[in-house]
């Protein structure tokens, strides 16, 4: 059912974007997040906006690549699809609106030597 009151939607369940894709992307998500990490599965999460109570115990999986390494032209690639997202009413691309983030440079030198 869809809706526009938050108190209505915060009764239900999350609807995977893009349907039966984006039922797959959040299944993959779910195998990475915590499959491979170990953490409790999302069908057995509590509620995550408690002010008190244990961790949640949410894992998390994350995937480094620079993409220089495969195309020379990713950036501009990119940047055509952003475009023409952007031109659409109603979709963005998620965190377009935000600047880049800082790293510490400790935590990308241990990141880089991960990745090697």
């Amino acid at each position: 059912m869809a809706t526009t009151s938050p108190e209505v939607a915060l009764k239900g369940a999350l609807v995977s974007a893009g349907r039966y894709k984006g039922w797959g992307f959040g299944l993959m998500a779910e195998l990475l997040a915590a499959g491979m990490t170990g953490p409790v599965n999302s069908l057995d999460i509590g509620r995550l906006k408690l002010l008190d109570g244990p961790p949640h115990g949410l894992g998390q999986f994350y995937i480094l690549m620079d993409p220089g390494i495969y195309r020379d032209d990713f950036a501009d690639r990119f940047a055509r699809v952003a475009t023409a997202v952007a031109a659409r009413d109603g979709v963005r691309i998620p965190g377009a609106d935000r600047k880049a983030l800082d790293v510490a440079d400790a935590l990308w030198a241990s990141a880089l030597t991960l990745a090697a």
